[in-house]
């Protein structure tokens, strides 16, 4: 694995997300041959899709923000990394805002639709949310969240973890050996 993007989803930057996330990226810098570049939500400025469309003339969003080192990162990634807390079945408001400025994606793969391209393969995503339990409705709609519009950035969910009152300890094992199966090319 050349590259690896990980993105914690926390808008705590000492939260257990955070934490795990910086380990896990902490972890797998040490390994050889691997390059991880780690985004915290917490730490960055992005703004909201005001849905004007100006991506689908121009490829790029109107906003020049922490968004566009994410693209960059997420383009050059052999796989990615979320961890999020789940808050009410979804993912955190500064995550989803992240999430909602994929629109280059979405409008780029329509033109490869359209002009009868193929699709370029899927690359490897895990996906972490973190909850401490109690929400009638689980974690299924937070997954929908995340992966819909990371499969628009020709990425594909190959294992996904529900968190519910994990130790930080239980997390970073988990999805480190998720991690070495993908290197290892068990996945």
């Amino acid at each position: 694995m050349a590259a690896c993007v990980i993105i914690s989803g926390s808008p705590y930057a000492q939260g257990k997300c955070a934490r795990s996330a910086r380990a896990i990226a902490k972890a797998l810098g040490a390994t050889s041959g691997t390059t991880v570049t780690l985004f915290s939500i917490a730490e960055m400025d992005i703004h909201g899709c005001i849905g004007c469309d100006t991506c689908k003339d121009t490829g790029t969003c109107i906003y020049e923000d922490d968004e566009v080192k994410v693209h960059a990162a997420i383009d050059g990634a052999d796989l990615v990394v979320i961890i999020s807390p789940i808050y009410f079945a979804g993912v955190p408001s500064q995550l989803k805002a992240l999430l909602d400025r994929f629109q280059p994606y979405f409008w780029k793969r329509q033109e490869l639709i359209a002009d009868q391209q193929s699709l370029p393969p899927k690359r490897p995503l895990i996906l972490g949310l973190v909850g401490e339990g109690g929400d009638p409705y689980g974690t299924e709609a937070a997954f929908v969240t995340l992966a819909s519009p990371l499969a628009l950035a020709d990425l594909g969910v190959v294992d996904r973890f529900s968190f519910i009152q994990a130790s930080e300890t239980m997390i970073v094992e988990q999805l480190k050996v998720s991690i070495e199966k993908i290197q290892g090319g068990e996945a």
